[in-house]
C-alpha cells in the first residue's frame, strides 16, 4: 500500500524525475527498474524506490526493492563482480496497482544502501550508473492504457470493532537517529511500550526496543543489531514474564548472533536458554 513520506534525497541518492504529468497514468504490475552499472569492488548493492510527487511537493512511496548485485543472475549461485566492468542489474519491484494523477510527476531513487532496512555490504564502493543508447539504464512501467474508470462503489461502513479495554501506549513509539562524529557512525533506534487488559483479570504489557549501528563509509562491513523484546501476563494467579535477546555483528567475513530467552514465573526462573551461531557472508 503505497504511504506518505518525507524525501528520499541526500548526498548519496541518485534521482530522475518526469515533467509534470499531461494526464492520469495507471501502472499497476510489477515495476522494474534496469541498471547498467559498474563498480569498483566486488560486492556491492543497489536500492530503488519509485515515488508520486504531488504539486505541493508531498511524496509517496509506490513501489520499492533492494538487491544485492552478485545476485544478478542467480539467488541460488550468486557471482562476485569485476571491479570496472559494466553489468546490467535488473530489480524486480514489489507489485502496486496506483494512478498517477494529471500534474503529478514520477520519481525515481537510486542509492546503494537502505540502513537500517538494508544490512550494508561488507566493501566499501564507489559505483557508476551507466546510460545512453549503449546502456540504457531505465524504469520499466506496466501501464494500463488510459481508460474510463467505473464509479466508485459506495462500500458500507464496517463494524465497529471493539478494542481491548484500558489500551495504552506507556512508552509512544519512538523513532530516532544519532551520529557519533568521533567514531564516524550512525544508529537508529526505535522500540515502544504497549499495555492492554484483553479481559478483566488479565494485564498484558509488551515491549521491543531494536538498535542498529553502522559505520562510516570505509568500514561498512562493522554493523551491529542490539534488539530486546519483553512480554508480560499478569492474572491473579500469578505473572509470566517471557524476555528475549538477539545480538548481530558483522565484519567483512562473517556474521556474529547470539539469541538469549529468560522465561520467569512470580519472579523466579523458569527457563533459559543460549543460541550462539557464526555465519559466512557468502556475498552478503
Amino acid at each position: 500500500m503505497p504511504w506518505t513520506t518525507g524525501s528520499f534525497e541526500g548526498p548519496f541518492a541518485l534521482t530522475c524525475t518526469t515533467p509534470p504529468l499531461e494526464e492520469d497514468l495507471e501502472v499497476t504490475g510489477q515495476p522494474q527498474t534496469v541498471l547498467h552499472f559498474s563498480s569498483s569492488t566486488d560486492i556491492t548493492a543497489f536500492s530503488a524506490k519509485l515515488c508520486d510527487v504531488a504539486p505541493d511537493g508531498t511524496t509517496v512511496l509506490v513501489s520499492r526493492r533492494a538487491l544485492n548485485a552478485t545476485h544478478r543472475e542467480s539467488h541460488s549461485k550468486p557471482t562476485t563482480l569485476k571491479p570496472g566492468t559494466i553489468y546490467e542489474l535488473r530489480i524486480n519491484m514489489d507489485v502496486t496497482s496506483y494512478l498517477f494523477r494529471e500534474g503529478h510527476r514520477l520519481k525515481l531513487y537510486i542509492a546503494c544502501a537502505e540502513f537500517p532496512y538494508l544490512w550494508p555490504t561488507p566493501k566499501p564502493a564507489v559505483n557508476t550508473i551507466h546510460r545512453g543508447s549503449l546502456y540504457p539504464s531505465r524504469i520499466e512501467l506496466p501501464v494500463v492504457p488510459a481508460r474510463e474508470y467505473p464509479k466508485a462503489p459506495n462500500f458500507p461502513h464496517p463494524p465497529q470493532v471493539e478494542a481491548y479495554a484500558d489500551q495504552e501506549m506507556v512508552v509512544p513509539h519512538y523513532w530516532r537517529v544519532s551520529r557519533d562524529m568521533r567514531k564516524r557512525s550512525a544508529s537508529v533506534e526505535w522500540g515502544n511500550i504497549k499495555r492492554f487488559k484483553p479481559d478483566e483479570e488479565t494485564v498484558v504489557e509488551r515491549e521491543q526496543r531494536v538498535t542498529v549501528t553502522a559505520n562510516s563509509a570505509d568500514r561498512p562491513a562493522d554493523v551491529v543489531l542490539d534488539s530486546f523484546g519483553r512480554f508480560t501476563v499478569t492474572k491473579p494467579s500469578g505473572t509470566v514474564d517471557t524476555r528475549g535477546k538477539v545480538y548481530i555483528r558483522s565484519d567483512e567475513h562473517v556474521f556474529h548472533t547470539l539469541a538469549t530467552l529468560d522465561i520467569t514465573y512470580d519472579g523466579k526462573p523458569y527457563f533459559h536458554r543460549d543460541w550462539r551461531a557464526y555465519y559466512p557472508r557468502k556475498f552478503r
